[in-house]
């Protein structure tokens, strides 16, 4: 794996943790055959709200089943092709590469449609909107990769950059096992308190720090577009208002 993938692929799931679902991705099996023990704190909730608003856990197992079959809709995409494509990226090869990845990830995200369905039964009204919006906020965050023929995927190439940022890479999963170790999934985001939001901004800067370290700052806004999205319909906005961190337009925020 190059310098290059090694860092979209460090940056991209460090960034995104906080939705991080990724554990689901098992066969689908009985509902009755459960077992949650490798699940993620993510996974684990969604998990006891399944249980706890349908009575059963059939829910749950459906939500797998939907995980399961959007993996399989995503191998439509051609990784190995596009690992070929981004080794060889170059200011002649820029414009064509990210007009037609751009558009095979766009295409893409419909994949997902199924998994966002299935949670449907599982949660209540107001936290079903957190994810929906979450989810939404996705595309976006894909927009602003793919904008100006990936301008922001392009600097992170450069050679200086990544032979500060790799360097890095270990500091950056510390941020993300911060995180994770004083993150409690089975908070109510409507009840979140100041204290709990600072988790998360505090995550922002951790990441951001070694970013603006190998000037690297603008990827963090990927992070922003999806920590937005759920700030806007928690109490964490007040507490992101306090602390001046900025946020998205409200208005685009609240399409869900």
């Amino acid at each position: 794996m190059s310098k290059l993938s090694i860092t979209l692929l460090v940056v991209g799931l460090s960034l995104l943790v906080v939705c991080n679902g990724s554990s689901l991705s098992r066969e689908p099996s009985e509902a009755s055959d459960l077992d949650t023990s490798g699940l993620s704190g993510f996974a684990k909730r969604l998990f006891k709200e399944c249980k706890k608003n349908t009575g059963a856990y059939d829910a749950f197992a459906a939500v797998m089943e939907a995980y399961h079959n959007s993996t399989i809709c995503l191998t439509k995409f051609d990784a190995q092709s596009f690992m070929v494509d981004l080794n060889q990226l170059s200011t002649e090869t820029r414009t064509g590469f990210f007009s037609k990845y751009c558009s095979e990830a766009r295409s893409l995200i419909s994949c997902f449609d199924g998994v966002q369905a299935s949670w449907r039964p599982c949660l209540q009204e107001r936290d079903f909107n957190i994810m929906k919006g979450v989810v939404n906020s996705i595309p976006k965050a894909l927009d602003f990769v793919c904008q100006n023929d990936g301008e922001i995927v392009f600097k992170l190439k450069d050679e200086q950059r990544q032979a500060c940022f790799m360097p890095k890479i270990e500091q950056i999963r510390e941020c993300v096992n911060t995180f994770e170790s004083n993150w409690n999934y089975d908070w109510n985001a409507y009840e979140l308190t100041q204290d709990q939001c600072s988790i998360i901004t505090s995550y922002r800067q951790c990441i951001k720090d070694h970013l603006d370290a190998c000037n690297m700052s603008d990827a963090i806004r990927i992070f922003d577009i999806v920590k937005d999205a759920f700030f806007l319909q928690t109490p964490c906005v007040n507490s992101a208002e306090k602390s001046k961190v900025n946020l998205i337009d409200k208005n685009t925020a609240d399409e869900v």
